[in-house]
């Protein structure tokens, strides 16, 4: 029996109770990612304040075009990706905030690859600010994509390392950095 959706929905005045459809959203993006398919989508429907998140599989997190959803993490980090070599994350249209720069150990999306080196991270049209590290992907191998985002106020707004394999990297276009104290820190592309 499946029970999984191919797109779930998170809403500021949904429940975790819900079964995550349009009609009935979830809460936060933790309990529509356990009721969404590997390589799903979860769309936020308002404009609010989600709660910070860990993603586990191959999905795509956006928020409706003109819809303010913001990710703020007071501690620790916005989006945590717990992922294997063969994942790829969609991160469309939200906003991350953080605690302030000088906050230690927090960054906006964190990239833990768990096993095989070839997973691919995709940020669209997003604002990352306020975190030590705006992204942090340091694997030993993958692919980090950013376009038309701005990331600011960071103490590092994007720290990529590939561990040195070629064939892996990253790509930043139509990106502002504003105000970060480093803008871009990478080693071993």
């Amino acid at each position: 029996l499946h029970d999984a959706l191919p797109i779930s929905y998170v809403s500021v005045s949904g429940s975790d109770n819900r079964a995550c459809t349009r009609s009935q959203p979830c809460r936060s993006f933790d309990a529509a990612l356990a009721k969404t398919d590997e390589g799903g989508e979860i769309i936020a429907l308002d404009t609010g304040t989600y709660d910070p998140t860990t993603i586990t599989k191959s999905i795509t997190l956006a928020a409706v075009p003109g819809v303010d959803a913001q990710i703020r993490a007071s501690t620790g980090n916005a989006v945590t990706l717990n992922v294997d070599g063969t994942d790829v994350v969609i991160i469309r249209g939200l906003r991350l905030t953080g605690p302030g720069k000088t906050s230690t150990g927090t960054t906006g999306v964190l990239v833990n690859l768990l096993t095989g080196g070839g997973v691919a991270v995709h940020i669209e049209n997003c604002f990352i600010g306020e975190f030590q590290h705006g992204v942090q992907m340091e694997v030993s191998g993958g692919v980090l994509k950013v376009s038309e985002t701005v990331v600011r106020r960071n103490h590092v707004g994007i720290k990529f390392n590939s561990g040195g394999v070629e064939f892996f990297g990253a790509a930043v276009e139509r990106t502002r950095f504003e105000q970060n104290d480093i803008g871009l820190l990478t080693d071993g592309i």
